[in-house]
């Protein structure tokens, strides 16, 4: 038996549908609140390159990551809103990444102290307080009081 597969696989992006499904997501946003597009894997193979003007044409101003690669595509494609990373970071990752301003969450102490001596330092990274489904342990606010009595900011 021979399968004649000879299309393989394909993805069509039809960028107006992105642009009008962002449109209407926009439109559900509560007043006061803002959105961040998670565009991590490749804007989820559409292409971080073609998706981020969309995303700035719209108005938004926080997008999502995982990796510093991603970062450095979203800052390459002229992004100059904020970036987030969505998982915690490590040292080696927090250090190469300082050129494509990530704001990271703060995870543990030993990672609140290098945020803190980074944003005493001339280069600067903002942190972020993980939000697990509602809850707040203990070690994670721990976290954000040490970041905070250095002078980090800590959003979340």
């Amino acid at each position: 038996m021979t399968v004649d597969n000879h299309l393989g696989s394909w993805c069509e992006i039809h960028l107006d549908r992105i642009s009008r499904n962002l449109k209407l997501t926009l439109g559900l946003v509560p007043s006061g609140r803002r959105l961040c597009a998670v565009l991590k894997a490749d804007a989820y193979g559409h292409g971080i390159k073609q998706v981020v003007p969309l995303m700035q044409a719209q108005g938004v101003r926080c997008i999502g990551i995982t990796s510093n690669a991603e970062a450095r595509a979203v800052r390459k494609a002229g992004f100059n809103g904020t970036i987030i990373r969505r998982r915690a970071a490590t040292p080696d990752e927090i250090d190469n990444a300082l050129d494509a301003q990530i704001e990271e969450q703060v995870s543990s102490i030993a990672i609140a102290e290098r945020l803190a001596s980074i944003k005493s330092g001339p280069e600067t990274s903002a942190t972020s307080e993980p939000v697990k489904a509602g809850f707040i342990w203990p070690s994670s606010l721990t976290c954000t009081l040490a970041a905070s009595s250095v002078g980090s900011s800590a959003t979340g």
